[in-house]
């Protein structure tokens, strides 16, 4: 009789540690899913009930407050699929296209800061 080819042997261990990494991950994402949703939904319901003393309570991502960093989030969305593909094509990177898109804005006469450019 032979013996066992050893490197088959490892091959397969390895294949199958990665398969079962990947169920792991996949079932610990799922499950921070999960937090998540719950969070958002209760956050939403009890958001009128709440005081402001709840919310540090709460796990979950932590926001920032708007009076200590002196500026508000936009609410105009001006990135397009059209626009991010002719960046993309002129090569333009992430942090020269938020530089270029700010200063056509500024120009055009709108408030940056109303807008969201990220």
């Amino acid at each position: 009789m032979l013996g066992i080819d050893l490197n088959t042997y490892y091959k397969e261990k390895r294949f199958d540690e990665r398969i079962r990494m990947n169920s792991e991950r996949k079932k610990r994402t799922y499950e921070e899913l999960e937090i998540t949703h719950e969070f958002v939904n209760n956050d939403v319901i009890s958001d009128d009930e709440s005081s402001e003393k709840d919310d540090f309570e709460k796990p979950g991502p932590s926001r920032q407050n708007e009076s200590l960093t002196g500026r508000k989030k936009g609410n105009v969305e001006i990135m397009t699929p059209k626009l991010a593909d002719a960046l993309d094509q002129c090569k333009i990177s992430d942090r020269n296209a938020v530089h270029i898109l700010i200063a056509c804005a500024e120009a055009l006469g709108n408030d940056a800061n109303e807008l969201i450019i990220n």
